[in-house]
This record gives C-alpha cells, structure tokens and sequence, in this order.
C-alpha cells in the first residue's frame, strides 16, 4: 500500500464523524485511496458520462494505476428510455451495488459530475447500513463558469487528478444491464 503524507488531523476528520457521510475534497479523497486498499471510489454517473467525459484512474502516463481498481461506476440515474436526456433513478442500483459484497464498514466514496447525485447515492448507502461513506466535493467536473463551461478547479478532472476514458477491464459487470 502507497502511503501519501496527511496530517492526523485531515485524516481524524475523515474517519470520525458518524451517523452521516463526510463531504471530502478531491485531495483526500485522493489519499484515502492511497492510504486504503479497501476503500473504494463508487462513480454514480451515468456509463456514458464515465466513459466519454472521463473517470478516475490511470492516466496516459501511469499515474492513477494505484487507485485505477478501485474505482467503480455504478449509475444512481439512467436515461430515461425515448426521453432524449432526461434522467430518471436507477432501480437497479443497490441491487448491483449488493453484488459487490462491500463490507459495511467499507470505505466509500461517491462521486458524480459536480457532487448533487452523489450526496443522494451517500444517503441511499447509509440507509441501508454503510458506515463508512464519503461524498466527494465538487465531483468529478466541479461547477460551472459564467458561460456555462465546467472550468472551476473544484472537481477531481479540473484539480489535475489522474483520469482516463472510456470503460476499463472488467467494468461491464458493474453497469447494469450488463
């Protein structure tokens, strides 16, 4: 396991608070990652967005090979079916989340676009008895700018976090209708 410097007291705000998920930035999201094996980043975007816009993991050059496994994209919403792109809950969400056989205690993080769906799948996570759930800020694009862009360096992609596109080895299986 690759351990990155973080001070006690970043960390203690991860792990301590209870009975609700901790909002966490791309950076420690980042570091728990590295620091946790067990922990796993869950990217409730659409499997389109997650392939076309792009998703945590390595990079042309390699880095992000550390956390590439454990990043999985399990959508909180779909298309809705003959609605262009209107985007409806995913009924089969915990369904395909309970496949994975995630202990309780398991670190969590989710993650979507600019960090709205994610807080909705952390909810969901602690309803059904997760423990430990994490909500990263600002997603993977962050906010929009005066034009409408997803420019500010608030999400994971804009703060220069590695990232690749389209789906990985292995990833077919957790998209459901796959």
């Amino acid at each position: 396991m690759k351990l990155l410097p973080i001070t006690a007291i970043a960390f203690a705000s991860l792990v301590t608070q209870a009975g609700a998920f901790t909002n966490i930035t791309p950076q420690e999201a980042y570091d728990l990652l590295n620091m946790e094996e067990s922990a796993v980043l869950l990217d409730v975007r659409t499997p389109e967005e997650y392939a076309w816009v792009g998703h945590p993991g390595k990079n042309k050059l390699g880095e992000g090979t550390e956390i590439a496994p454990q990043v999985i994209n399990i959508a909180w919403e779909i298309e809705k079916p003959g609605a262009g792109y209107e985007l409806i809950k995913n009924n089969l969400f915990i369904g395909s989340l309970a496949k994975l056989n995630f202990a309780a205690d398991q670190p969590v993080i989710t993650m979507c676009r600019s960090g709205s769906r994610s807080v909705d799948a952390a909810t969901a996570l602690e309803e059904i008895g997760y423990t430990n759930v994490y909500n990263l800020v600002g997603g993977f694009e962050g906010g929009t700018d005066a034009k409408g862009y997803r420019t500010k360096a608030a999400g994971w992609k804009n703060l220069g976090f590695p990232y690749t596109f389209g789906y990985t080895e292995g990833i077919d299986e957790h998209i459901p209708g796959n």
